[in-house]
């Protein structure tokens, strides 16, 4: 509790440091009604919501069997525990002005226990620590190969050395001869050539015909390269990647794939599968450059918007919102519900829910509309990783063998940072430039301990005991600030799902990385808060005021650009996927000794 006090207290003061003032929650105003939570103690005991009783296993006649069954409001969804952030004093809303800043904010802890990864029991996995895992640390490995006493590899340490034809013959033929009790494509004789031995004790093939063999030392295949095209393998002689002069292709170590293709007129084609991915246009708009993404998910197309900055000397691409609502709006989905919230999830239904049904498990009760915003973008995120799920079990004993739930206090924290997004976007609006800023973007987040990152795609990464992978949906943590022009960030597993690392392990992700989660977050928020908009009045979800509901214009950086139609898009992405379904066979072919 202590910890995640911390955490939130130098969330808000960070960007109050910004300019970006969070706002009080407690306060509620919809014309004719005004909610106002007391302020609390932060060692008082939270309590059940005394307006909101519902009578025993009351749900919907249409919930799901599996579907969570409430009792009571549990202390942990406290509308007034969670948002507590500032006295009621320093904050007001009203239907016309949305949010005013406080002088001083201040933050108020979850409950007990709340620390991201705290855990509640000792007969389950919990976040933060370790899953049931199976890790096998492998002892060193002998070389493949015998050098002569006298060979000049004693008398070259820092750079690789080329061997004579006598002992590069007699080194391949070393290597081939422990190879053949291997596997795969490791099983595979290597061809005669000069040979480059390296400090670390690495071998270059560089064959007759202009291919080069990159090996272990101990005489597995770590890349391949001919022709321009350039494959790296895993040590159990599986494909990693593929780079040619416009394509990529990397193979998740579940055996998921994903495909980028830079195309004749500079944009770019990713896909994940045969009809989901999406088309990267630059365009120039209002004599501003902004990168277009034109999305085809499970037959749905979307665009998004995003300019670019650097960091640390990355150039990092930033989410703009498509659209900036109104400050009541703002105002309606940042502060706490007069009453908690009973809603039906129309996924109840859908395969992904029961595929993860052990992984995630919306909250019984909604007091807050950033808690409904958090399920709802985990919910799409996990909808995402159904689509792209493996179509193979992870290889190698680096993997959780049960999955670690997301809890209750995660969801907490990623609530708060939630909040955060809106008093953003709640600041922009109205900005004549909006796109050109990136308060409370990645510079923002990594600022400060604690944050959390959900997985937006497969991401293969390592950690202590070698390599393992991460699946949409996973959630990160970082314990510390990151440094200052760090291009890496060191973070910890903090929710993972069979078969991905394990909770506790720390991994290392690039600064694009995070990016593409924050903006992954973004979009998931932004989607959600045009779902609240919609349905306001409805399904359980409060009305709204009535100067919350229509949208501004979009802003003038949107402009009139031709659009890509989903058609052509799912067009390229086929025509993608047929060539990388071919080029691990044109790989193995090029491979014969």
């Amino acid at each position: 509790m202590t910890r995640i006090r911390r955490t939130l207290l130098s969330t808000s003061l960070l960007l109050a440091g910004a300019g970006i003032t969070p706002l009080a929650a407690g306060q509620y105003n919809n014309h004719k009604q005004t909610y106002q939570a007391p302020v609390r103690p932060y060692n008082q005991a939270p309590r059940p919501q005394p307006n909101y009783q519902p009578r025993a296993g009351t749900l919907p006649r249409s919930q799901p069997k599996n579907a969570p069954r409430v009792n009571n409001v549990p202390a942990v969804n406290n509308s007034r525990q969670i948002h507590q952030e500032a006295s009621a004093t320093g904050h007001k809303l009203s239907p016309s002005h949305g949010i005013q800043p406080a002088a001083t904010p201040n933050v108020a802890g979850a409950g007990a226990n709340s620390r991201v990864g705290a855990t509640t029991s000792t007969n389950a996995p919990v976040a933060g620590h370790p899953s049931s895992v199976n890790t096998e640390l492998k002892t060193p490995t002998r070389p493949a190969y015998t050098l002569p006493n006298n060979n000049a590899i004693l008398k070259n340490p820092s750079g690789a050395t080329a061997l004579d034809k006598s002992v590069s013959k007699s080194v391949v033929q070393q290597v081939n001869a422990t190879r053949s009790s291997m596997s795969g494509i490791n099983s595979r004789p290597l061809p005669q050539g000069n040979v480059l031995v390296h400090p670390n004790g690495a071998l270059t093939i560089q064959g007759a015909g202009g291919q080069q063999y990159h090996l272990r030392r101990d005489g597995t295949v770590a890349a391949f390269e001919t022709h321009g095209v350039k494959t790296t393998f895993r040590q159990d002689g599986t494909i990693s990647a593929v780079h040619t002069a416009n394509m990529n292709i990397t193979y998740g170590t579940g055996g998921a794939r994903r495909v980028e293709t830079v195309r004749p007129d500079n944009s770019v084609l990713v896909s994940t599968g045969p009809r989901q991915g999406y088309l990267q246009r630059t365009v120039v708009v209002n004599n501003t450059t902004v990168i277009r993404r034109t999305y085809v998910v499970n037959n749905t197309t979307y665009v998004r918007t995003y300019t670019t900055y650097s960091f640390g000397g990355v150039v990092l691409e930033h989410y703009v919102p498509v659209v900036y609502y109104t400050p009541a709006f703002y105002g309606w989905v940042y502060y706490p519900w007069p009453r908690p919230v009973l809603y039906r999830w129309a996924f109840y239904d859908y395969p992904w829910y029961g595929y993860y049904a052990g992984y995630f498990t919306p909250a019984p009760v909604y007091p807050t509309p950033t808690l409904w915003l958090t399920d709802y973008s985990l919910a799409q995120t996990l909808d995402s990783a159904y689509q792209d799920r493996p179509t193979t079990v992870a290889r190698g004993q680096n993997s959780a063998q049960a999955d670690t739930p997301i809890s209750p206090e995660t969801k907490q924290v990623l609530a708060a940072q939630v909040q955060q997004m809106i008093a953003v976007e709640n600041k922009s609006t109205g900005d004549s430039r909006p796109d050109s800023k990136i308060d409370g973007d990645l510079p923002d987040v990594v600022n400060h301990p604690h944050s959390v990152f959900v997985v937006a795609s497969n991401l293969d990464v390592s950690n202590e005991n070698g390599e393992c992978g991460l699946t949409p949906g996973d959630i990160l943590e970082m314990d510390a600030p990151l440094p200052q022009n760090a291009v890496t960030a060191d973070v910890r597993v903090v929710t993972s799902k069979r078969m991905d690392c394990p909770a506790s392990s720390k991994v290392t992700v690039s600064m694009e990385e995070l990016q593409e989660m924050h903006n992954n977050l973004r979009q998931r928020v932004d989607d959600g808060m045009q779902v609240l908009r919609a349905s306001q009045g409805s399904g359980g979800i409060p009305p709204a005021p009535a100067d919350a509901i229509a949208p501004p214009p979009p802003p003038n950086y949107m402009g009139d650009t031709v659009p890509v139609s989903g058609e052509q898009i799912v067009a390229m992405i086929a025509e993608q996927q047929q060539t990388a379904d071919t080029t691990p066979q044109v790989i193995q072919n090029e491979f014969g000794a």
